[in-house]
């Protein structure tokens, strides 16, 4: 990772997001590290995450993540927190662990500056939840709970409520995106509802991982990777 990686990591963003016609960049990249994953055999950029610290006394709300969600809730645990955002890959033939790799450099981040927690919008592709009904019902059970669940809302806009979109008939089967199932699987939560994102053309969840619910196993597996990077 690298301070002075943001052009590299905004020609793959502008390519993943913008089909390669305009720039991605926002206000919120001045603010943030830009992490790069590259292909060790010299086959350039693979991936890249955009990735910013919040400490106890910071505003996790004037954030990119804040945009579309009340974060006063997560602010108010006066926690080290660390939103990941803007996560693509490459397009192209799937290359063998890059997202594990994106992980084990976000978890080495983390350790880094001490995150408790870490969160950020994952993304379905395209602006209609109801598309994506198999997966996002199959969120029932991953959803946070108590204030946090209660009170992460999205902050206007356009958004549906997860639990009104009741799961499609026997045999409707969609795999959720690759992002969030790693996540899910390193014990993330998600908010209650289904954001639209009109500008970059995709539906998101508030997700929240706790470090602390981090799998030991998967943990130590991060570990060895992030050393190795």
């Amino acid at each position: 990772m690298d301070d002075g990686a943001a052009g590299p990591a905004l020609a793959l963003r502008r390519q993943v997001y913008r089909a390669g016609r305009h720039d991605d960049r926002d206000p919120f990249d001045a603010e943030a590290r830009h992490l790069l994953v590259e292909d060790a055999a010299g086959g350039g950029l693979l991936a890249t995450a955009r990735l910013r610290h919040f400490g106890p006394d910071d505003d996790p709300t004037g954030g990119y993540t804040g945009r579309f969600y009340d974060l006063r809730p997560l602010a108010a645990l006066r926690a080290h927190l660390l939103e990941v955002g803007r996560l693509c890959v490459r397009p192209g033939p799937a290359h063998p662990d890059v997202l594990r790799a994106v992980f084990a450099a976000i978890t080495a981040e983390a350790e880094r500056v001490s995150a408790r927690y870490l969160f950020g919008c994952t993304s379905f592709p395209g602006t209609r939840p109801d598309v994506h009904r198999a997966p996002l019902a199959g969120l029932a059970g991953r959803r946070l709970e108590g204030a946090l669940g209660a009170g992460i809302r999205p902050r206007g806009g356009e958004s549906v409520p997860l639990g009104a979109l009741a799961a499609p008939g026997t045999g409707v089967t969609e795999p959720l995106p690759p992002l969030l199932a790693m996540y899910l699987a390193l014990g993330a939560r998600v908010g209650r509802h289904v954001v639209i994102d009109r500008d970059l053309g995709t539906c998101h969840v508030f997700t929240l991982l706790d470090a602390r619910a981090v799998p030991a196993g998967r943990l130590r597996a991060l570990g060895r990777l992030a050393a190795a990077l």
